[in-house]
């Protein structure tokens, strides 16, 4: 078992699209995507050009979530003398199951240290972003309890959005028709959508780039009434667009933190090339000192 060198150790999968780590604060339990007969360990294995090459082609991937061993790996990699392992919500993934039992196969094995497992209540960029503020509260060596109590507000505070090009890909997954993804191809406009507390509803179509990115900066500016945000942008073989996304919403928001990634392959095979959107978190006790302080909304 490693030394216990910080309070709490930050776990969860490769989705969150965190930075690679050895340090045992945070630990990255990768996905499976196979295409053939290959399999390959998410963001890792392949990279974006080769697997967008190959869906764009017509090859179709599946996706496979860590097993309960996997997860049971990465809490013997952490380093923390508690360990806090994020999840996106059980009705999305398999992930949240698997984490739950390797963490009871965990306790099982040792007493010393503990596993406790949390439904994020979001998916992508807002897991992405919750994970990110609970590594950087884990940095801080704030202890589980509190990072805990922090994060629960910042579930509720929350918002990603994001806009599909096509919904071809969405259709090859069987996450909606192909009778539905052909009407909105044909008729060119795209979705967009919000994600908030588990729920996913749409609120706009859109007519393009320009007006795609009009109803987000709109919902940034609605949701968050001019609070200073931190921000995570995403995209999917679209790096131009997401920049352009974040230079309009950094030019009507306070944002204090910002950061652009590219969704992993696991994801993209669901949303396909082009999609874009971003997350949204009020960024707590933004004066100097007092970051991660939630405030009451």
């Amino acid at each position: 078992m490693p030394a216990a060198v910080q309070p709490c150790s930050i776990v969860t999968d490769s989705a969150a699209m965190l930075p690679q780590a050895s340090d045992g604060l945070q630990v990255t339990v990768p996905l499976t995507i196979t295409i053939g007969s290959s399999s390959y360990l998410d963001g890792i294995d392949i990279n974006a050009d080769e697997f967008y090459r190959r869906l764009i082609a017509g090859e179709v991937p599946k996706t496979s979530t860590p097993s309960p061993g996997d997860y049971l790996n990465a809490y013997r990699k952490a380093t923390g003398q508690q360990i806090l392992c994020l999840t996106i919500p059980p009705e999305l993934s398999g992930m949240h199951e698997a984490a739950t039992i390797a963490a009871q196969m965990f306790d099982e094995e040792q007493t010393e240290r503990h596993v406790t497992v949390l439904d994020t209540r979001t998916a992508a960029a807002g897991h992405g972003l919750l994970a990110r503020f609970a590594v950087e509260m884990a940095g801080q060596r704030m202890p589980a309890d509190a990072i805990l109590a922090r994060l629960s507000q910042a579930m509720e505070d929350v918002r990603m959005y994001g806009s599909l090009v096509t919904l071809e890909y969405l259709a090859r997954s069987g996450r909606v028709t192909t009778l539905v993804a052909n009407v909105g191809d044909l008729l060119g406009v795209r979705p967009v959508f919000e994600m908030r507390q588990g729920q996913g509803h749409r609120v706009g179509l859109a007519r393009g780039d320009r007006r795609a990115t009009r109803i987000f900066v709109r919902e940034a500016l609605e949701q968050f009434d001019g609070r200073p945000l931190r921000l995570l942008v995403f995209h999917c073989a679209a790096p131009a667009r997401a920049a352009e996304l974040m230079g309009e919403l950094k030019a009507a928001c306070e944002v204090v933190t910002s950061e652009v990634v590219a969704l992993t392959p696991v994801m993209g095979a669901y949303t396909g090339p082009g999609t874009i959107g971003f997350a949204a978190l009020p960024a707590y006790g933004s004066a100097p000192g007092s970051a991660g302080s939630p405030q009451p909304s």
